[in-house]
């Protein structure tokens, strides 16, 4: 069976929900295979994740309203990844922004 890991909706006691994931993996036991589940509250990463989504939007958009363009190159793996606007004020395709 593996380890797995799922997105979910958990329920508080409260009947409030919440994103969960959880993970269930089947163990050997002396007494045969049991499956065990562990439950991980995720709204902090879900709300950081919308935060740092609505961030990258805005940016986007100051962007292309002032036509300036951003680039960023990382040392360690050498690798070079323009904005979208960067891209349309060189006039190419963007790429998965890499030029």
């Amino acid at each position: 069976m593996g380890d797995r890991r799922r997105e979910i909706w958990g329920r508080r006691r409260d009947g409030g929900e919440f994103p969960a994931e959880v993970s269930i993996a089947k163990l050997a036991t002396p007494t045969g295979p049991i499956l065990a589940a562990i439950l991980r509250d995720v709204s902090a990463q879900k709300q950081s994740e919308l935060e740092l989504e609505l961030e990258r939007a805005q940016l986007a958009r100051a962007q292309r309203v002032a036509h300036v363009g951003s680039w960023e190159f990382d040392l360690p793996t050498a690798t070079l990844s323009w904005s979208a606007e960067l891209f349309r004020i060189c006039g190419l395709r963007q790429r998965r922004g890499r030029p």
